[in-house]
């Protein structure tokens, strides 16, 4: 029987490597750890979201679709 996966170690793989990740498919596991939490785009209020998206603008041609990935600081 599969256990639970634990979310902190997927998030920690994601902050040490994020170009490891397509961004696709970050946010479709993302959505899969939190299955009580409305899809990604789908919430009615931002603070339902399971993550919260930004971006870096650039003119440089990006080399992976995820440059970054911080877990929020405690507190």
């Amino acid at each position: 029987m599969r256990s639970t996966p634990d979310p902190l170690n997927f998030f920690r793989e994601l902050e040490q490597k994020p170009y490891n990740y397509d961004f696709f498919q970050a946010l479709r596991r993302i959505d899969c750890l939190f299955p009580s939490k409305p899809r990604t785009g789908q919430a009615l209020k931002p603070a339902e979201e399971a993550v919260r998206l930004g971006q870096e603008p650039s003119l440089a041609f990006a080399p992976s679709t995820l440059s970054s990935f911080r877990l929020p600081e405690a507190g």
